[in-house]
């Protein structure tokens, strides 16, 4: 049932996303390479001697979640930022640790499928209309650190308390202990929270425990090729299967880390400067009352704002923190050509304290820009104008409306609606 379950789930993504022909054309053709792939690769290596590779090889394999996993990181391509990234980093992980610390033939499958379907999934998906993905932007920098340092973790407690024959060997590691484990475990857990807000402590941790790792890996490295050059009298190396697993881990994590450095820029709380310090309520009604605003743009003056400012001064955002995320209250306030460098300030600016921008209540305008950013949006509701200083209530519509000392028949003469995006 759990095998059926999981393939009527992630084969109905898939044709949701892609449609009923693609989706059913991936999941067949991937169910066959894997099954294919798996088959050939264990047939050519399997007089080598390889362990782990001769006992897959006599091991019987049955369902089709090769194709539904092939079709969900197809499918991944067509989805949106940020959640692109997140689905085939889940998937990544999901697949690596897999095959790397249980290494049965499914995962194995699993695998080769996943790793086939996100590199083709980009140009079966083209005439979708799918954009491709530019720089990654702060948040996901922030993200694969996040799934370099998760897999560390759930790497090791695997190894300690799943140990298996996986195809770097057996994975268990009999110098490890459960104290090893906890600290592990514990160190990875405070930095992946630091790493997920940007701190700049914990990226420096992050990057100094990477360097240690890669140090201990050269160094043993160097050891390696003295001992196999000299050949020293009872010299031996004895390591666990999965040590160079882990230090390519770590070295993977110190490139990720140093090559979006600029995404983990967020001072400590006691350093920390609020976003937008240098703007206060005054400034912020003087520009409405020179530029306008919208028609929730009296929001911009409640007292529990705080106010963000642009470097030209020309244009400010009211906004409130809540849950990590910086809400701003309606579009900034300014000229009309500096909105969209002012949202984009805004979102540096916020980012940079930690903290999630976000909308509310823009123009479609403004939707557009942040959508052209890599932003999502929801429209949650739509303005009515009514033109005050033209309206009139009177016919039989609406029947009377009385007042005190009057009675007049109404109805409205004009009321003219204008919907207008409300975005997150």
């Amino acid at each position: 049932m759990a095998m059926i379950g999981s393939f009527a789930l992630l084969v109905g993504i898939g044709e949701w996303l892609l449609g009923t022909r693609l989706a059913a054309a991936v999941t067949v053709v991937g169910q066959l390479v894997g099954v294919l792939v798996a088959a050939g690769f264990l047939l050519s290596v399997r007089g080598t001697g390889w362990r782990w590779a001769v006992d897959l090889s006599q091991r019987l394999d049955m369902g089709f979640s090769a194709g539904a996993m092939a079709v969900l990181a197809v499918a991944s391509a067509v989805l949106r930022p940020p959640w692109r990234l997140r689905v085939r980093l889940l998937l990544g992980l999901y697949v690596i640790v897999s095959v790397v610390y249980l290494g049965s033939l499914a995962d194995f499958e699993h695998f080769l499928v996943v790793a086939l379907g996100l590199a083709a999934g980009p140009r079966l998906t083209r005439h979708l209309g799918v954009r491709e993905p530019g720089r990654p932007s702060r948040r996901e920098w922030r993200l694969l650190a996040v799934g370099g340092l998760v897999l560390i973790v759930v790497g090791t407690a695997l190894s300690y308390f799943l140990p298996s024959d996986g195809p770097l060997g057996d994975t268990g590691d009999a110098g490890n202990s459960l104290i090893d484990v906890a600290t592990v475990v514990v160190l990875g857990a405070l930095l992946v929270n630091g790493i997920r807000k940007g701190h700049r402590v914990a990226w420096r941790w992050a990057v100094g425990l990477s360097a240690l790792n890669l140090v201990l890996g050269l160094l043993v490295l160097v050891l390696a090729i003295v001992i196999a050059v000299l050949k020293p009298v009872d010299a031996r190396l004895d390591l666990s299967s999965t040590f160079v697993a882990d230090r390519l881990i770590w070295v993977a994590l110190l490139v990720v880390l140093v090559a979006g450095s600029a995404a983990f820029r967020v001072p400590s709380r006691r350093k920390r400067r609020g976003t937008g310090t240098g703007t206060d309520r005054d400034t912020a009604v003087d520009l409405l009352q020179q530029h306008g605003g919208s028609t929730v743009s009296w929001m911009a003056t409640w007292p529990e704002n705080r106010y963000f400012g642009t470097d030209d001064g020309r244009s400010c955002q009211a906004w409130q923190a809540h849950a990590g995320v910086a809400i701003g209250l309606g579009e900034a306030i300014g000229p009309p050509e500096d909105r969209a460098a002012a949202l984009r300030e805004f979102a540096r600016s916020s980012e940079m304290s930690g903290l999630v921008p976000c909308v509310f209540s823009a123009s479609d305008a403004t939707a557009r820009e942040a959508r052209e950013a890599g932003w999502l949006t929801v429209q949650i509701a739509e303005d009515t104008l009514v033109d005050l200083p033209d309206l009139e209530f009177r016919g039989k519509a609406w029947q009377d409306v009385r007042s005190a000392g009057s009675t007049r028949r109404s109805t409205p003469r004009s009321v003219s609606g204008s919907p207008r995006t409300r975005t997150v």
